[in-house]
């Protein structure tokens, strides 16, 4: 799934989380939501960046970012760092021993942590494996779910209506309390 859409589906959960009484900050929910990706995307994005202000890489290159995760590009470290990271941040594994850990710590959930389990969640059934699929049992596996591209036309456009129904949801419910306290 693209960034923006992880970061409106993490605020629209805290915004429900919040309506069900949960002490939930929907900007840090938003963050943790969109954080498994820029952490591991981040690095390759500064290193492109700098590859086509150098000249090294051209706007080309870019139509087709599925050859860039294929040989010789493969083996460059910034890829290898990618894919760590990538592994590290979209592992429900990962996810749920820092998310348990946070818990023991602060003697409470962490609720806006829980942008980033969405973001795992979401990301299974929206990645194929011919494209960073979502290791989600690593370590324990490296299996993946050969999901649909969030990036296919219908699947964007799906994943598109169904956050404006959840925003509008959220928002006719915020109405509907002011309207009731009144």
């Amino acid at each position: 799934m693209d960034i923006l859409a992880h970061g409106l589906w993490a605020g629209a959960a805290a915004q429900a989380l919040r309506r069900a009484g949960r002490p939930v900050r929907v900007r840090a929910a938003v963050a943790w939501g969109v954080a498994p990706d820029l952490v591991a995307f981040g690095p390759l994005f500064a290193f492109l960046l700098l590859g086509l202000a150098q000249g090294g890489l051209t706007w080309a290159q870019f139509a087709d970012p599925e050859s860039m995760a294929r040989p010789p590009w493969d083996g460059h470290p910034v890829f290898r760092l990618t894919s760590a990271l990538y592994r590290l941040g979209h592992s429900a594994v990962i996810f749920a021993a820092v998310f348990a850990a946070t818990w023991v710590w602060r003697g409470r959930p962490h609720w806006e942590m829980g942008g980033w389990g969405l973001h795992i969640l979401l990301d299974i059934p929206t990645h194929a494996r011919s494209f960073y699929p979502t290791p989600f049992l690593w370590p324990v596996s490296e299996w993946t779910f050969d999901g649909v591209s969030w990036a296919v036309p219908w699947a964007l456009a799906l994943n598109y209506a169904a956050l404006a129904a959840a925003w509008a949801w959220l928002r006719r419910g915020r109405h509907v309390k002011a309207g009731e306290a009144g």
